[in-house]
């Protein structure tokens, strides 16, 4: 049975005097979403247009850093809150689940590259760093889910697929085609799907790969390798329906993690950097 969503948004216009955010009119509309095994029509998303007062970006700058540059300017969203809101209606598109976006949270001044490209954990740690943000082990599994489409860097995986033991070997044969052993160069770039199956579809099939031993990430196979998670990945795998219900209810668990609101942190002009 098709679920009903609510994908609110925000409007805020600013102040001729101060340029500040007068009022804030939230709009919300109701949209109905089928489960991932039904087909979805496809709708365009079009960005608004940038303001005729902005600057183009700079050379080399990707087009995705423009757009997000100039939203910003026009209606004071932060890049997080644009990010969370495009997501759930791509992922629409794809055929997965919406969810209600929490608005007004500002994006954070820092980042860590190195926790980043910390060498992935096990299970354990992964359960533990999940529940320390107040997420459960199946909110973390059902987010994983989100790996169902997308493509990784071969430099992302090639531990995975060159010495983890618990791997398909033709699975990992086929990975090697286009990712070599050996680090640097352009192969670090090359890019694979996340999802073999249906990697331009939002859908269950991220569970069967990882049941037939085909993740693609270190720590996405921990989560089917004799462990807790092995019986709600199984389900996953059989019940489309249970998959994009859970993984609409966590990520808007997620979105309510740590928000930081009136003067914490800060509304970015580029999503790429802090101001």
């Amino acid at each position: 049975m098709a679920a009903t969503a609510r994908s609110c948004w925000t409007t805020r216009r600013p102040s001729p005097a101060r340029r500040t955010p007068g009022p804030t009119p939230t709009r919300c509309a109701a949209s109905r979403s089928s489960t991932p095994s039904r087909p979805r029509s496809r709708l365009p998303v079009t960005p608004p247009s940038p303001a005729p007062t902005s600057s183009p970006s700079p050379p080399g700058t990707p087009s995705t850093s423009y757009v997000s540059v100039h939203i910003n300017r026009i209606d004071h969203r932060s890049c997080w809150q644009y990010a969370m809101q495009v997501t759930s209606i791509i992922n629409a598109q794809l055929g997965g689940p919406t969810w209600t976006v929490y608005l007004g949270r500002r994006d954070a001044l820092t980042a860590s590259q190195s926790d980043a490209n910390a060498k992935p954990p096990r299970l354990a740690t992964l359960v533990a760093m999940f529940g320390n943000k107040g997420l459960s082990p199946r909110d973390m599994t059902a987010l994983s889910g989100a790996h169902t489409v997308g493509q990784a860097r071969c430099a992302t995986f090639r531990d995975r697929i060159y010495n983890d033991a618990n791997i398909n070997a033709t699975f990992a044969s086929l990975r090697q085609q286009t990712c070599p052993q050996a680090a640097g160069g352009a192969s670090d770039a090359a890019l694979a799907p996340i999802d073999a199956q249906t990697p331009e579809a939002f859908d269950n099939a991220y569970y069967t790969n990882l049941m037939g031993k085909r993740g693609l990430f270190h720590s996405d196979q921990e989560l089917f390798n004799g462990g807790s998670q092995d019986v709600l990945v199984k389900k996953y795998s059989g019940n489309a329906g249970m998959f994009a219900a859970d993984f609409a209810k966590a990520m808007m668990r997620m979105g309510a993690i740590s928000p930081l609101t009136g003067a914490q942190g800060e509304v970015r002009l580029n999503c790429r950097k802090v101001n």
